[in-house]
């Protein structure tokens, strides 16, 4: 099952996204009941729905979607291990990083600003 955050008829925040999904409510409104429960994923489906599911239903499963040697490697670093929150925890975790084409953008939270790696791909280590 493919996720994302770019459609117009949900929130543009892959956290929110990604928790509502888990949720089966809006994950603002915890007083409302949720919408067909047994529906619910767990943390890894929707990560992956979210990652390597939507590489895959875009055609780009060759490039995206998995950090690998030699595919493309746009992704986020987040404070907390996001497979180990809550639902209701998962929007608050805060971004410490974003790696978009190879340029490393270092947020808020980080303690320098901003730094530059190799081109887009990710590299063995």
């Amino acid at each position: 099952m493919a996720l994302g955050s770019d459609w117009p008829i949900g929130p543009g925040h892959p956290r929110i996204g990604l928790a509502d999904c888990r949720l089966r409510r809006p994950v603002e409104e915890p007083d409302t009941a949720p919408v067909q429960p047994g529906q619910a994923i767990t943390a890894r489906e929707a990560y992956t729905g979210m990652t390597a599911a939507a590489a895959y239903a875009a055609g780009a499963s060759d490039e995206l979607g998995r950090i690998v040697p030699g595919r493309l490697a746009d992704l986020t670093v987040f404070a907390a291990n996001p497979l180990d929150l809550t639902p209701d925890a998962q929007p608050g975790n805060p971004v410490l990083a974003t790696v978009v084409g190879g340029a490393v953008q270092l947020h808020p939270d980080s303690t320098s600003s901003r730094t530059s790696s190799s081109p887009g791909r990710a590299s063995p280590r």
